[in-house]
């Protein structure tokens, strides 16, 4: 067994890029590390092993495709998508991108990443909601010269007992609305992701502005709902963006688990939090839980040149930490199915 662990830290100092931050026997914040839950794929003449990532995809594994260009980013995300079942969920996704103007397309299915301000970092999170439900996630890596932008991975432990206390934001159709007309019920949810009237247990956050006449939208806190992972077949917990960002405890557990890995660069004079995660304005309760209930396994890996990772988007998050403003150029594209 010792033989065997040598080996594979000899592997993983050959590929030159520190997996964890730490010895795979320690961990960070209590959540162990993750390094043996990556899948390395090599580019051949004919490509990337398409079966072979699929088949670790359904085996819940991380997947990093190396010295890939840019064509062979789209050709592996469309020929997994049609594999797994998920072209429509491909095509989709890309078309938002547009819709939404959030983001500019930078291939057919690749988009930038949401832009950032000085020193912020990007919390922990499934991509989308429970309303969207992307079920994968990809990012490929033009250049990242900066002294951070370090990607900060997370397996889900779906047997923890802290996901009932999670809950997610969303857009409810206020019950004392007037009836919508078909197209009206399109455009909520196209462009506000509202459908359906407040469930027994959600929590009114806020209302929401409607540029219907007539017709009030609400914010509100609902219990996290499993949903079905294309990927593994079974239902799971996703962390979703509408989970994580909305709780002002996931943003000082992420700081803490970027500071105990040496991550978070901080201007001189301090600052707090708000300053590194421009979502917190939007977090609005604490839900007293913790990483180390939510994550059994962490993978932290600065993408380099030509890096392709591939992951579930339901059971795994993604994450980045900042950089000293002026260090280098982070250019990583993203697509989602």
């Amino acid at each position: 067994m010792r033989r065997l662990v040598c080996l594979a830290r000899f592997i993983f100092m050959r590929i030159g890029n520190d997996l964890c931050g730490l010895p795979p026997a320690q961990s960070a914040c209590g959540i162990a590390c993750g390094a043996d839950r990556i899948e390395f794929v090599e580019r051949r003449a004919g490509g990337f092993d398409v079966a072979r990532i699929t088949a670790a995809l359904r085996s819940d594994r991380l997947i990093l495709a190396r010295n890939a260009l840019q064509r062979d980013a789209e050709q592996v995300m469309h020929d997994v998508a049609a594999e797994l079942g998920l072209s429509v969920n491909l095509e989709m996704q890309a078309t938002f991108a547009g819709i939404h103007g959030h983001r500019q397309n930078v291939g057919r299915y690749y988009m930038t990443v949401n832009r950032r301000e000085e020193f912020a970092f990007i919390l922990p999170h499934s991509e989308g909601s429970g309303f969207s439900n992307i079920q994968l996630a990809s990012f490929y890596c033009h250049q990242n010269t900066t002294d951070g932008g370090v990607s900060i991975l997370m397996n889900t432990d779906q047997d923890s007992a802290a996901w009932k206390n999670t809950r997610e934001l969303v857009t409810r159709i206020d019950p004392g609305s007037r009836p919508l007309t078909v197209t009206e019920k399109a455009v909520a949810r196209t462009r506000f992701w509202a459908e359906e009237s407040p469930g027994p247990d959600d929590v009114l956050v806020e209302e929401r502005p409607s540029a219907m006449e007539g017709v009030r939208f609400l914010w509100m806190l609902t219990p996290l709902r499993k949903s079905f992972s294309t990927v593994l077949q079974r239902e799971v917990y996703p962390y979703w963006d509408s989970v994580a960002s909305k709780d002002l405890d996931s943003v000082s557990e992420c700081i803490r688990l970027m500071r105990s890995y040496d991550l978070l660069r901080e201007p001189a004079g301090g600052r707090g939090i708000d300053y590194f995660d421009k979502a917190y304005c939007r977090a609005v309760w604490h839900s007293g839980v913790t990483y180390r209930e939510l994550f059994k396994a962490v993978v932290v890996r600065k993408l380099e040149r030509g890096d392709l990772l591939i992951q579930n988007n339901l059971t795994w998050t993604h994450a980045a930490s900042n950089w000293t403003p002026g260090s280098g150029t982070r250019n990583v594209i993203a697509a989602f199915a």
